[in-house]
């Protein structure tokens, strides 16, 4: 199992941009794997764009992690116009084609494999 912790030893929480083509669905499932697996918590990332304050204070006491499925960038662009820093995760920018990667166990786990190695 992984640290939970991520920089500053803040416990790490990760959030995932559920957009609707598959590469969305495929950052929902590798948040939810990479918290099942103790690579830290999970936590809404609509709480952040609604600046829901409980999500806020969350996303700021941690080292906030989100995953966005492509360019896009909506989770990104949601924490940071809260005025929260954290780590930027794209999946299309690993190679992962929106729109031609069906969302498979297999995929979900090279997907985890290779974002874990990034901390």
């Amino acid at each position: 199992m992984t640290n939970a912790c991520g920089g500053n030893g803040k416990e790490r929480v990760v959030f995932a941009c559920s957009g609707a083509a598959d590469v969305g669905e495929l950052a929902d499932k590798v948040a939810r794997k990479m918290r099942s697996d103790g690579f830290g918590k999970m936590s809404c990332l609509i709480g952040v764009g609604a600046k829901l304050d409980s999500f806020l204070q969350t996303a700021r006491n941690s080292h906030t992690v989100v995953i966005d499925g492509c360019s896009v960038n909506c989770g990104k662009k949601a924490v940071e116009a809260a005025g929260i820093t954290g780590t930027f995760i794209t999946l299309t920018e690993m190679g992962i084609e929106k729109g031609k990667s069906p969302v498979t166990d297999v995929l979900v786990n090279k997907t985890v494999e290779a974002i874990k190695k990034q901390f």
